[in-house]
């Protein structure tokens, strides 16, 4: 057997190993992450995304896509969202294709969804004010190519937007 057809043998078990592997179930927030959310009246949503490689390119997901799905699902579970205020909501999103040179075409992509509010606080031991995380989730993904791959990883975003609104609406239920 040639190491090219070999190859081609191992990728697809790379990229099973990968969906089992990385794929989870979200976990619950913390008290303590919850706790953090109380009395936060409107936050601000910042996108950052890194888009890894021509093919993953192909997939058209833009920052707007996010931002406007993110601000719509914050705004659907009653929080507000305004430009230029602080705490914020981070939504951070990576994507790489994998492909094999003796293989035309893209064989998988994989993906990195990570959201984290920051807000201010203050550091105990020196009185600095600082910005850091107080709620943080991460969804990893893979999956071979399917004509909806933009609307699956955006999917993915909006579940973990759905997870942070449930726990800011937890925590500002009396």
């Amino acid at each position: 057997m040639k190491h090219g057809t070999k190859s081609l043998f191992v990728v697809p078990l790379l990229i099973t190993a990968m969906i089992l592997g990385l794929s989870r179930p979200s976990l619950s927030a913390t008290s303590a992450e919850m706790e953090t959310l109380r009395g936060v009246s409107a936050l601000n949503v910042l996108v950052t995304t890194r888009i890894g490689d021509a093919g993953a390119k192909g997939l058209g997901i833009t920052k707007e896509q996010i931002h406007a799905d993110t601000v719509k699902t914050l705004t659907k579970a009653g929080i507000k969202v305004a430009k230029n205020v602080r705490p914020y909501l981070l939504v951070s999103l990576s994507i790489i294709s994998i492909s094999h040179p003796t293989v035309d075409g893209i064989l998988a992509y994989v993906y990195t969804a990570q959201i984290k509010f920051r807000q201010g606080a203050v550091i105990d031991s020196t009185g600095t004010r600082a910005s850091v995380t107080t709620w943080d989730e991460t969804r990893y993904g893979a999956s071979t190519p399917t004509k909806n791959m933009n609307a699956q990883i955006r999917a993915s975003i909006r579940t973990l937007v759905g997870e942070f609104g449930k726990d800011y609406q937890a925590a500002n239920t009396p």
